[in-house]
């Protein structure tokens, strides 16, 4: 019996992105030694331009208040990166499919405080949904597995 596959509207991941002219090596190897996979790469009219997408959590306020709670932990040297960056932003990705009809998140005045206080934006980018199963795997994914 073969599973029927779907198109959902998910969120699938959360950035945390800075841009920046400043030395940031203390900052990428914090991120990197707690297995974040961070990306530092050239970037134009800045230096760098640094990333990577730790777990989202259950929804996109959920993990934006822990990532700005992160963020505000953060020891002063590694901080100092994200203070002196140009741009600070989390970056919501979503895949956007059939299901459900009308796929809604919301993000609170408390969330929206917490970004503004680190002064960060907060981006939205929409893909297509793939087809999953009702598991959530796509057809790549099945053929992947053990």
């Amino acid at each position: 019996m073969s599973k029927m596959f779907t198109r959902k509207s998910r969120l699938i991941t959360i950035e945390i992105a800075i841009k920046t002219d400043y030395d940031s090596d203390d900052y990428v190897k914090w991120f990197n030694d707690l297995d974040m996979c961070v990306q530092k790469v050239a970037w134009k009219p800045q230096k760098w331009f640094i990333y990577f997408d730790p777990l989202p959590s259950k929804d996109t306020n959920t993990t934006l208040l822990k990532l700005c709670k992160m963020i505000r932990a953060l020891p002063p040297a590694i901080r100092k990166a994200w203070d002196q960056a140009a741009h600070r932003e989390f970056y919501a990705g979503y895949e956007v499919g059939d299901e459900p009809f009308c796929f809604t998140e919301h993000l609170s005045v408390e969330t929206l405080k917490a970004a503004i206080a680190l002064n960060a934006g907060i981006g939205f980018a929409l893909y297509p949904a793939q087809p999953t199963n009702q598991d959530g795997f796509s057809k790549e994914q099945l053929r992947c597995k053990p």
